[in-house]
This record gives structure tokens, C-alpha cells and sequence, in this order.
């Protein structure tokens, strides 16, 4: 039965996962478990489904553990050869997370898992120029969109976890939940005028006011970095009491 395919990215060959049978393989199982569209799932013990958008998966130790080693249940010949337990897949787990190929969500029951940067990887060329078509994007698909395109402007910034934050409040804007991959690397070249701090303090403005669901857009959230203390010139100003009282 046909249940679709996965891209790999050459990168992989200079990634330390490679050189860990064990964790390339965890990693790998992770791309095929990971939703190519929106789903909803029922859990045993769970009143409300559980909602997922394209690279995620829901998992546990167990259910984790079982996937690993599903092809050893076939018969084969003796190996020596220990097979990882239930507490190791999920520490490698933790590992691939440490370095930013995934984020975990953890509940008590379960574990809802991320794929980062999905929509770059796996992202099909038609579905690509199909998101080019609208008028909107259509200046901004005239350049090729690439991983490294993307990966480069993202490296500018250490919190990499908060800009993963930024992205997923972006698509929430949408009714569908996905914005393109041109969107998103407009935005990162606008943020690459200013300092990486005044970016940084202008995202968690917009996070913690949660202005995507006032539904206000990326264009929103770039006004508020634009108008950060700090300035692509300029240092900031530690701001005190007396700055707020007229002059006299």
C-alpha cells in the first residue's frame, strides 16, 4: 500500500546524527511518522481529539519503543547486538530536540512531536509554485526558495526556539494553518536590518500580547521590531522612571 514518501536532505551527511546507527534511524522514523496534512486523533482516556498539523506525530515510551523496533519482530538470525530501550529512544529523543531537529511537547499521557522546518523540507515544487500564484507572493517567489536560503538568515539568531514560536503564531493567522515558505523568509530578510536583540524583544512583545489571535499578521508584528527602543544605528537606552516625567 502506498502511504506517500518523505524528502532527506543532503545536509544530513554533516549532521552528528549521521554517525549514530541508532539516533539516524529514530530520526528518520520520526520524518515517516510525522502528518502530511491536518488530523485529529482520539486517545484512549481523552475526551477531546487531539489536533495536528503537517510534521507532527503524537507519541509515548511505549508506543515510541514499539515503532523502533517494529521490523525486528520479523524472525532472523541471533544478534548480539543490544537492542535500545524504551528510556534511550527517549533520550535520544530529548537529543534530536537539543539540537533543534524537533521540538517535544509533553503532556502526561502522551507527547505531541515537531518536525522543525517541515514545511522547507518536505514541501513539494508544485505545492511551492502553487503558493507563488497568489498576487501577494508573487514578488517575493521570484528567487528561488531554498533550505540553505532559509537556514542561512535563520542562523543569524541564537534563540532559535523563539523565532520556531514566531513562525507557528504566523501561520495560526491563517485559517488553514500554513503560510508560505515566502512569507517567511520576507520576513526574516526585514528583521535582518536591525540588531538581533531589538528582533528578539520586538517577537516576545508580540507572543506575549498574543496579537495572532487578534489576527494581526506578520506586517503587525515587523511595525512592532521596527519601532523597538533599539534602532539598526543606534544602542539602547536603559529607560527609567524619571524619562516618563515632563519637562519642567
Amino acid at each position: 500500500m502506498d502511504r506517500g514518501w518523505i524528502k532527506l536532505h543532503r545536509k544530513l551527511l554533516d549532521s552528528p546524527i549521521f554517525g549514530h546507527e541508532g539516533l539516524l534511524k529514530l530520526w528518520i522514523l520520526c520524518l515517516l511518522k510525522a502528518n502530511h496534512k491536518e488530523q485529529e486523533i482520539m486517545l484512549p482516556g481523552l475526551l477531546d481529539p487531539i489536533k495536528l498539523t503537517p510534521g507532527q506525530f503524537v507519541t509515548g515510551r511505549d508506543s515510541l519503543h514499539r515503532d523502533y523496533h517494529l521490523a525486528d519482530a520479523k524472525p532472523k538470525r541471533y544478534s548480539r547486538k543490544l537492542k535500545p530501550v524504551a528510556t534511550s529512544l527517549y533520550r535520544w529523543l530529548d537529543s534530536l530536540s537539543k539540537v533543534q531537529n524537533l521540538h517535544i511537547k509533553k503532556y502526561s499521557k502522551y507527547s505531541i512531536i515537531t518536525i522543525t522546518n517541515w514545511d522547507i523540507y518536505q514541501e513539494t515544487a508544485h505545492e511551492l509554485h502553487i503558493s507563488c500564484t497568489s498576487s501577494a507572493h508573487r514578488q517575493e517567489c521570484k528567487e528561488e526558495i531554498t533550505p540553505e536560503v532559509f537556514l542561512s538568515l535563520r542562523e543569524r539568531y541564537s534563540n532559535q526556539e523563539l523565532i520556531e514560536q514566531c513562525f507557528d503564531a504566523i501561520r495560526s493567522t491563517r485559517k488553514t494553518g500554513k503560510v508560505a515558505d515566502s512569507v517567511l523568509v520576507a520576513q526574516l530578510k526585514k528583521w535582518d536590518r536591525y540588531p538581533v536583540e531589538q528582533v528578539e524583544e520586538g517577537i516576545m512583545a508580540y507572543l506575549d500580547k498574543d496579537y495572532a489571535a487578534q489576527g494581526k499578521r506578520e506586517e503587525y508584528l515587523y511595525g512592532i521590531i521596527r519601532n523597538q527602543p533599539i534602532g539598526p544605528t543606534e544602542q539602547k537606552q536603559q529607560k527609567t522612571w524619571r524619562d516618563d516625567l515632563p519637562d519642567l
